[in-house]
């Protein structure tokens, strides 16, 4: 929170410029009437390490994301827009010789399949100099979070709800966002396969973020993004329980604007858990993507 408070200190002291809105802005928000998307496909490569009964144990992940976003500036200051991603990802579990030698396997996961769709509504309080931000989404549940033979699909098993804010500044070469949101995720049901269904208790995850924007030259640009996310642990109806999480995120991502209605996108993004039982949790995306309107 010092290293945010220190950039709003810094840039709240210059006087902002009066520019136009434009595709790469951090905080974007069309003029009314525009319709507008992000694809992105991203490719995930990570690794955990944990301990059961004194010995170690990784799991190794990997596979990759195709996320959808689509939406409409209903006015100059109110926009909507419609989410969904599908994924396909990998967790192969490697016991050591130890491990292996008390009969126990290597085992191999999967998480696969289109997401629940997320509505999100954004609405500009403020754009004088400083730039404020508020929002509000509904994820909506279209199946339980279905489990067959090792093989998860991509639903959450739920309805959550969103709440979020942001501010931020726009100058001539330089802007900086900081957001913070909260979910609350309602009751969810998981269908194992052979087991029955079990019910997760609500919960919920607050998540803060911070982003600069460099500009280089008229058409290229450097986004840059710090981000930590805290999620609540919680029980099922068979009271086994889900620790908590503590997420921190750090990215970069060079974009290329092609024209005022077309930017390019290339990153990579370091992302580290704290979650019980594992001693590490850690990995990296990769994301090419495109912003487009019209």
């Amino acid at each position: 929170m010092k290293k945010f408070a220190s950039i709003v200190l810094l840039v709240s002291s210059l006087t902002a410029m009066a520019a136009d809105r434009t595709i790469y802005d951090l905080m974007y928000l069309p003029n009314a009437g525009t319709v507008y998307g992000f694809s992105d496909f991203s490719l995930v490569d990570g690794r955990a390490e944990g301990e059961v009964i004194g010995e170690d144990y990784d799991v190794n992940i990997s596979g990759y994301n195709f996320e959808q976003t689509v939406g409409y500036s209903v006015t100059d200051t109110f926009s909507v827009q419609l989410d969904m991603n599908y994924a396909s990802t990998k967790q192969k579990v490697d016991l050591n010789d130890a491990l292996n030698s008390f009969g126990n396997e290597d085992t191999e996961g999967k998480t696969k399949g289109l997401s629940d769709p997320s509505l999100t509504f954004k609405y500009r309080a403020l754009e004088d100099g400083l730039i404020i931000d508020v929002g509000a989404g509904v994820t909506v549940k279209t199946g339980d979070n279905e489990i067959d033979d090792e093989e998860r699909d991509n639903k959450q098993g739920g309805n959550s709800f969103l709440l979020a804010g942001q501010v931020g500044q726009k100058m001539e070469s330089f802007q900086w966002a900081f957001i913070s949101k909260f979910e609350r995720y309602m009751k969810s049901t998981v269908d194992t396969k052979g087991e029955g269904k079990v019910k997760d208790d609500a919960h919920n995850e607050w998540t803060f973020g911070g982003e600069i924007l460099n500009k280089l030259d008229e058409n290229m640009f450097l986004r840059s993004t710090l981000g930590v996310a805290f999620s609540d642990g919680y029980d099922d109806d068979e009271d086994d329980k889900t620790p908590p999480v503590t997420q921190y995120v750090i990215g970069t991502e060079f974009q290329y604007l092609f024209s005022q209605n077309l930017l390019g996108r290339v990153g990579i993004q370091y992302v580290k858990q704290n979650q019980s039982p594992f001693d590490t949790f850690q990995y990296m995306t990769f994301n090419v993507g495109a912003t487009y309107q019209f």
